[in-house]
């Protein structure tokens, strides 16, 4: 593990911000020297959102976060990408491996984190968040109720809505 990190997030509004502090103290904490850096660009395009790609790649970041509205944007942008970011595309950090730019997203994983608690303790079964302006998320752990969630996700895929499956947690 490195013991100096160079890191951000891009973004706007961003200025408000509590990531910088909360990445920093978790690293100094680990004993690693963190630097947090927002990189805050009202309007920017695909080439502007290349050029910062570019410049993460080359001054030495270990990564960046993305956040409003970009994070669909730099899709195309990464080298590669998780099958998770693939999924669901969009990107919410891209780490830098060595030459190259991995896109990821962690929003589902960790929202199942947070969520899975409280449906451990629910005898209800799958559970799906609907909302028109984003994909269907379905929360659904393995068991009897599973087939019959498999079975109506594919009816909406079949309308063409986009479904992100969160399974075995």
């Amino acid at each position: 593990m490195r013991d100096r990190l160079l890191t951000g997030l891009i973004g706007y509004p961003i200025a408000h911000s509590a990531a910088p502090a909360m990445h920093e103290r978790a690293a100094a904490a680990l004993g690693v020297h963190c630097h947090y850096h927002l990189i805050e660009v009202k309007g920017a395009g695909r080439d502007d959102l290349r050029a910062m790609l570019d410049g993460i790649r080359r001054l030495g970041f270990a990564g960046v976060n993305v956040t409003f509205p970009y994070k669909e944007a730099v899709v195309d942008l990464a080298d590669d990408l998780t099958p998770d970011a693939r999924a669901i595309g969009a990107v919410n950090t891209i780490v830098v491996n060595g030459a190259r730019l991995v896109g990821h997203n962690t929003d589902a994983t960790g929202f199942a984190r947070a969520i899975g608690p409280l449906l451990a303790a629910t005898p209800h079964g799958p559970i799906a968040l609907i909302d028109d302006a984003v994909p269907v998320i379905v929360i659904a752990p393995s068991g009897p109720l599973f087939e019959k969630t498999v079975s109506n996700m594919q009816e909406v895929q079949a309308r063409g809505g986009k479904v992100i499956l969160i399974s075995d947690y």
